[in-house]
């Protein structure tokens, strides 16, 4: 192999953000991150609890409830061209509904590995509920 070529698979590998398994990309809290900076076309789903996405969640995201009754139904009625950035606290409900998605046709999935909590432990930002006087 030429070096040429060597570099060129070095740089190219380097872009790729995520690791694939079974058509769902799993990504870090850093290379999450990196997709709500810098491609503003993926939707962060958030798909915990109302109370919980209401004490902090990432900036943008959507919250639907795994645990809700028209979950399914909410899912389905999203758009399957959209890239969607999925998390739930610590990843097992995200595990779930990155399934769910990929059932309904929704082409791009990342999923966010250990959820909000990575991405807290991580250092990175969330939005907090105000605490009351």
């Amino acid at each position: 192999m030429s070096i040429l070529a060597f570099a060129f698979l070095l740089i190219a590998g380097a872009t790729e953000i995520g690791t694939e398994k079974d058509g769902i990309i799993h990504v870090t809290p850093m290379e999450a991150a990196d997709l709500v900076a810098n491609h503003p076309n993926v939707q962060v789903l958030d798909v915990r609890m109302e109370h919980e996405f209401q004490e902090a969640h990432i900036k943008g995201a959507v919250q639907i409830s795994y645990y809700a009754p028209n979950f399914r139904m909410q899912i389905a009625a999203l758009p399957t061209d959209v890239p969607y950035l999925v998390h739930c606290r610590s990843g097992t409900r995200s595990s779930r509904a990155v399934r769910i998605l990929q059932q309904d046709g929704v082409s791009t999935i990342y999923h966010l590995d250990g959820g909000l909590n990575a991405w807290q432990a991580a250092g990175l930002p969330v939005i907090q509920k105000e605490a009351t006087p």
